[in-house]
């Protein structure tokens, strides 16, 4: 196994670079140990493919709607998805999140999450079936007016 400590000083953030020769693609294996003993032990693979980002459309904070569109780059090895995940976090980082479909490419937020004249973070992430996710972020103010719960 690699002790990635071991590689790379204390303190010094990996570049990119480093990463990628540090950890290639493939099949790793993981061992531990819980908090009262417990053996751990699981496989997974690592893959740099990554889906193309959702492209944020339009947010409509009076409704409130966030619509957004995917598209398979022409090199892109990642042709569909499994899903989209829309998060979104007020500044003192409350956040909700909602797990989508892959066909789905808008919300329409419950106002119950929501509060009236309240700024929110909105991250639409891309999912692969690989599991790796891609993020687009985006922002709103919610009026003044807002009624949550309707």
């Amino acid at each position: 196994g690699i002790d990635f400590t071991e590689l790379v000083p204390e303190g010094q953030e990996p570049t990119l670079a480093q990463l990628l020769e540090i950890f290639p693609p493939g099949e790793y294996s993981f061992r531990g140990t819980g908090m009262r003993g417990a053996r751990l032990e699981a496989t997974g693979t690592l893959s740099y493919d990554l889906p193309d980002p959702a492209v944020i459309v339009a947010i409509d904070p009076t409704v409130p709607v966030i619509t957004w569109t995917w598209v398979a780059g022409p090199r892109n090895p990642i042709r569909e998805l499994a899903g989209f995940q829309v998060i979104l976090e007020n500044a003192r980082e409350i956040a909700v999140s909602f797990d989508l479909d892959p066909l789905t490419t808008s919300l329409v937020v419950p106002t119950e999450f929501l509060e009236p004249g309240t700024a929110y973070r909105v991250d639409v992430l891309a999912i692969a079936a690989n599991g790796n996710r891609t993020v687009t972020e985006s922002a709103f103010v919610t009026p003044r007016g807002l009624v949550p719960g309707r």
